[in-house]
């Protein structure tokens, strides 16, 4: 239902009046302090122009975790866990490399953990060994209103910091 662009009360249909030289949807009693505008009564059904901002600006203004947001990452022990997916299927290097049309030395380095390897690869070793080599980032504790240490513990602020600073000294 639309609002009222005056009063903010949320009435049925609106009319169109110009008050101090702009043109707003207004209810009935608060044509009053302006001029009609000429014609039949024009009913507005929609939304304000008001309203709709007011809607954009709550949405932009609700906190993000930025954690939520971020795309899977390569797990740090990549190399260990294709090596043991391979082991665990009975296959050599060369067999491996074969399977998934890749070169023996990508697939050695990647087990050692010097070659970083790209998406494609790793979604062909993900298929091939059923392993998973990629997960969501955890956020650190104490980032995003997250107590650090205990549960129950509060968050560290900078007065916090500067007070445990000047009791040292």
């Amino acid at each position: 239902m639309p609002s009222c662009e005056m009063c903010g009360k949320e009435f049925p249909s609106l009319r169109r009046a110009v008050i101090e030289g702009t043109t707003m949807s207004v209810c009935g009693n608060c044509v009053k302090f302006g001029v009609e505008q000429a014609g039949p009564k024009v009913e507005v059904t929609g939304r304000s122009q008001t309203t709709q901002a007011l809607e954009r600006r709550a949405v932009r203004g609700k906190p993000r975790d930025i954690y939520d947001q971020m795309q899977e990452e390569l797990v740090e022990d990549y190399g260990e866990r294709v090596k043991q997916a391979r082991q665990r299927a009975g296959l050599s290097i060369e067999d491996l490399g074969k399977a998934i049309n890749e070169r023996v030395s990508n697939l050695a380095n990647i087990e050692k953990g010097t070659y970083h390897p790209p998406d494609a690869l790793v979604a062909k070793l993900e298929k091939a060994l059923d392993v998973k080599l990629k997960e969501k980032p955890e956020a650190p504790s104490g980032i995003g209103g997250r107590p650090v240490g205990n549960a129950g513990a509060k968050e560290l602020t900078l007065g916090d910091l500067i007070k445990k600073q000047l009791e040292k000294k």
